[in-house]
């Protein structure tokens, strides 16, 4: 009998051994970095020192998406992020959640990257990229980017369901919005991210990345928390709600707050579904650009670009979709049409703009 048992165990080590160079070299599991939390500003980021760099897969045969690095200061780019400003060289920063942290791309097809190249060179532009962020999270973000970095310019992008998703306590580490009696009130995470070293070490294998992440098992972790395109289509038609505008114009007075003299401009994503099938326009407009259209009238600083126009007109004339399915993130296409547009947004005397 324990002649039998050693042979299972000898079998069981060869057999892991082997497939984890099948998911190394010929199924290369997906490879996601591990979070480190700023305790100052109550914001994650990444850990460059567990994982600098990798490669994103996606699906049980592991179809490549794009490779990531991430530069010392914890974020997915192609820059660094030095704390000291160029004299006469303006600064920029995106933030956002998944799709502005763009793992489904190579770092280079990034849309800082590809603003950066629209503008020659001329300003730093900074990606702030974290899954799964609400807006409300977003505030905290915009409070560490404007003290550690000082941009000139706040670009936030808003994705589907941002704005309601900050009532919501999907995690702990997150700041959210609560409802009061008297109104509403930023609240701060309820708890500090502390990483898990087991789990920094049993991620290090292939295989058990593929059955977690790859095989999209159950335990799969929810941090992206982003829509698929039926779902997202699915909120287009929504009604504007008075307890929706309320909780925008609270949102959009908290990110005044934290960046308190800064040009802010609001980006929201285009309705993709409707957007792929209709040949004229207007096209239908999100329900989170709708409510940031009602109440940034009454902040001067702040402006609201629907991407619906530029990504309607790209594919009118290229056929190309934004996102490569099953996923709904931005593809190189994506990345590339969302940076002309802001880049036609914030220089309208250049050639090709507004």
């Amino acid at each position: 009998m324990g002649k039998f048992i050693a042979r299972c165990a000898l079998f069981l080590v060869a057999l892991a051994i082997i497939l984890e160079g099948f998911f190394r070299i010929v199924l290369p599991a997906t490879q996601h970095p591990r979070l480190a939390f700023v305790e100052e500003f109550q914001i994650s980021r990444f850990d460059p020192d567990w994982m600098a760099s990798g490669i994103r897969t996606i699906g049980p045969f592991c179809r490549r998406q794009g490779n990531w690095t991430l530069n010392s200061s914890g974020w997915n780019s192609r820059f660094e992020y030095p704390p000291e400003r160029t004299v006469g060289r303006p600064r920029i920063a995106i933030l956002g959640d998944s799709y502005i942290a763009g793992f489904a791309v190579d770092v280079e097809k990034h849309i800082d990257s590809a603003l950066f190249d629209l503008l020659g060179g001329t300003s730093d532009v900074f990606a702030f990229g974290d899954p799964g962020a609400p807006l409300a999270h977003l505030v905290g973000l915009t409070r560490y980017i404007d003290a550690s970095y000082a941009p000139d310019i706040f670009i936030i992008f808003v994705s589907h369901g941002a704005i309601s998703k900050s009532l919501e306590q999907a995690s702990p580490f997150r700041y959210r919005v609560v409802e009061e009696s008297n109104g509403f009130k930023l609240a701060p995470p309820q708890r500090s991210y502390v990483s898990n070293r087991l789990g920094r070490f049993v991620y290090r294998s292939a295989l058990v990345r593929y059955v977690l992440m790859n095989r999209q098992v159950p335990l799969n972790s929810p941090r992206e928390g982003f829509l698929g395109l039926d779902q997202i289509e699915g909120t287009v038609d929504l009604p504007i709600r008075t307890c929706d505008l309320a909780l925008a114009d609270f949102l959009l007075g908290e990110f005044c707050k934290a960046a308190p003299h800064q040009r802010i401009v609001f980006i929201t994503d285009a309705p993709r579904g409707p957007l792929y099938r209709q040949t004229m326009k207007p096209l239908p407009r999100p329900l989170d650009f709708r409510l940031l259209e009602q109440v940034a009238a009454e902040y001067p600083r702040v402006q609201v670009l629907g991407l619906g126009d530029a990504m309607w007109e790209d594919f009118q004339t290229n056929g190309i979709r934004f996102e490569s399915p099953p996923d709904p993130h931005w593809n190189e296409r994506g990345h590339l049409v969302a940076a002309q547009a802001l880049y036609r947004f914030l220089e309208p005397d250049s050639p090709g703009g507004d």
